[in-house]
């Protein structure tokens, strides 16, 4: 049941205003179901993975959709390895700080939200309004370099592991979309995968 819902009027960072409500479900807090990867079997996984593989016959491949098919399997084959060979717990969901929020974020934040109220209200100056740009001018410029660098480090997380612990993190964490791009004799890449099947022809 949706309860107390209404518009927030205050600074949402974006050219619109956001809608806030209740969501009553009647039970306990969220939870969800986390992989020890730590704890993976992976004498269990190389066993699985090797009798899906074993199942498809090395070929030569005549177009790009038998590679993409060919590819999905594989990938496939390796999340349910893991899913088979990794236990999983029961854990609560709570509020959480993004990657890499600190006391200066949150001190921007406050401020920006500050300067919004002070040049919202009636007899607000120019010198009011210009302060509020600036200072959210500042905290977008900081977020956004706050992001770039949590995404490095999760990278960089990622090259100190094993090559098979790389490939589900980046696999079961990530959401990865894949283009399907094929390098053209310029150096471009594709971003179609029409594109990449009249390169195959």
């Amino acid at each position: 049941m949706i309860n107390n819902w209404k518009v927030d009027e205050s600074d949402s960072f974006s050219d619109h205003k956001m809608i806030t409500y209740q969501f009553l479900t009647g039970i306990g807090g969220p939870t969800k179901m986390v992989q020890l990867t730590k704890k993976t079997n992976w004498g269990k996984y190389r066993s699985i993975l090797n009798k899906k593989l074993s199942l498809k016959e090395a070929k030569e491949f005549s177009s790009v959709r038998e590679i993409e098919e060919e590819v999905d399997y594989v990938s496939k084959s390796i999340r349910d390895a893991i899913e088979q060979s990794t236990p999983k717990i029961k854990i609560k969901i709570g509020s959480k700080l993004p990657n890499g929020w600190n006391e200066e974020l949150t001190r921007l934040k406050q401020e920006t939200r500050r300067r919004y109220n002070l040049k919202s209200k009636t007899g607000s100056t120019d010198a009011d309004i210009e302060a509020y740009k600036e200072i959210r001018r500042e905290y977008h410029s900081k977020l956004k370099k706050t992001k770039d660098d949590a995404w490095k480090e999760f990278c960089q997380s990622c090259e100190n592991q094993s090559t098979i612990a790389r490939l589900n993190k980046i696999m079961t964490k990530s959401n990865i979309t894949c283009n399907r791009m094929m390098k053209r004799p310029d150096g471009e890449y594709t971003t179609k995968p029409e594109d990449s099947r009249d390169m195959a022809k």
